[in-house]
């Protein structure tokens, strides 16, 4: 049994490391895509990445570590392995199967490389998802662990110290008695909140084949594995070959559509009122642009508009840059017809006519000294009817 202040004692116990990367050479190599922090991607093979970030394989001679926002690997996809989730204190969701915890573990099955955790790595152990599980995850209790369990077909909550979770029960130290709970009465597990500090660094998401994700920081790259330092556990490894992505946040990059506006004007005259949207057009679809060749591009990023709309965001960090693929999007089935304008500091410095049937325009602007960057869409030749225009990937970027 697992007594609480000894788990804590053992949480207490454990430190963070800086971002490192340690020179390696890599036996099974593979193609990777690398997307870099100007928009554009490199496809090749890693061998090697130095202390400084330096990256040595096929393709990346010329590219550093610190300006990749995201690694795609050609690996299969795949269904998770089970119906039961791991949350993560970092965020991330392993999908598993047969957790067991006994001691300081958490052993499953799983497809992702791994099969095991630190138990202090661990938010929550999840059977069945519910609004109250939910809750719970959120807002995590500061002096017990919590069960979510059902009795009666109804929902409740047991506050105690959890001990350990075998094939059949999990059990639960509750008013100084040691006591166990049949599995099937069990939605969740929530752990105690220790407010553990994160690693320091750049924060990544690595996301696996059956749809998993694992969060923290990337302290090295060896034998093909990724090794992440995650709160509240030790040093994990990723093989390369068990991962579909890995996201890198970046204080070089900073995707708009992350931001809060410091203000919004939005008015139609003929159209239908609709306001903007982050991450998808403005009817709520995936940004997709066309071009006259007969191309189609879809955005994971970027602002959906119409016309008139005006949002401003704040140039907090002093980027130097604007980058941004602007056209119509491809639900209004080529109609359109607007004007595209970006003032920086109430000044116009770019101005563009945007038209459904023609091609999207790619967006690059010296916004140095720039403090607050408006994006304004001016209805055209058709009043404001399918004026659905898409700021994609609009992003921030620092290039010094």
């Amino acid at each position: 049994m697992m007594s609480y202040p000894f788990q804590k004692l053992i949480l207490r116990s454990i430190c963070f490391s800086y971002l490192f990367l340690i020179a390696v050479t890599v036996e099974a190599r593979q193609d990777v895509i690398a997307s870099i922090v100007d928009g554009t991607k490199v496809t090749g093979q890693i061998e090697s990445i130095d202390m400084e970030g330096k990256i040595s394989g096929d393709g990346f001679a010329e590219v550093n570590f610190a300006d990749i926002v995201a690694l795609q690997f050609a690996n299969q996809k795949s269904t998770p392995s089970g119906t039961i989730q791991l949350h993560t204190l970092a965020g991330g969701v392993v999908n598993v199967d047969q957790p067991i915890v006994e001691g300081d573990q958490v052993e499953f099955q799983s497809k992702i490389g791994i099969q095991s955790l630190p138990f202090q790595s661990i938010r929550g152990i999840v059977w069945k998802q519910s609004e109250m599980v939910d809750n719970l995850l959120k807002k995590p209790s500061k002096e017990f662990d919590r069960i979510c369990v059902v009795s009666n077909d109804k929902e409740g909550v047991l506050d105690g110290i959890f001990e350990k979770i075998t094939a059949t029960h999990v059990h639960v130290e509750y008013a100084g008695k040691s006591r166990k709970i049949l599995l099937e009465k069990v939605n969740a597990v929530v752990t105690a909140d220790l407010d553990l500090r994160k690693p320091t660094g750049s924060l990544a998401t690595l996301t696996a084949v059956d749809g998993s994700t694992l969060l923290g920081v990337i302290s090295a790259y060896r034998d093909g594995a990724w090794r992440l330092e995650s709160a509240g556990s030790d040093t994990l490894e990723i093989p390369s070959e068990y991962l579909t992505q890995i996201s890198i946040e970046s204080d070089r990059l900073q995707f708009l559509s992350d931001l809060e506006p410091i203000s919004v004007e939005q008015k139609t005259t003929f159209a239908l009122q609709r306001s903007w949207q982050r991450d998808k057009s403005i009817e709520n679809n995936p940004i997709t642009l066309l071009w006259s060749d007969g191309r189609s591009k879809q955005f994971n990023k970027g602002i959906g508009t119409q016309a008139y709309s005006r949002i401003e965001f704040e140039n907090r960090k002093g980027f130097d840059k604007f980058s941004a693929t602007v056209g119509i999007d491809r639900e209004t089935e080529s109609r359109g017809d607007c004007r595209a304008v970006v003032l920086g500091d109430g000044i116009e410095i770019w101005s563009e006519r945007i038209s459904g049937t023609e091609d999207p325009k790619e967006l690059e602007l010296d916004i140095s000294g720039v403090q607050k960057l408006s994006l304004v869409v001016y209805p055209g030749e058709a009043f404001d009817l399918g004026d659905h225009l898409n700021w994609a990937n609009a992003r921030f970027i620092k290039t010094r």
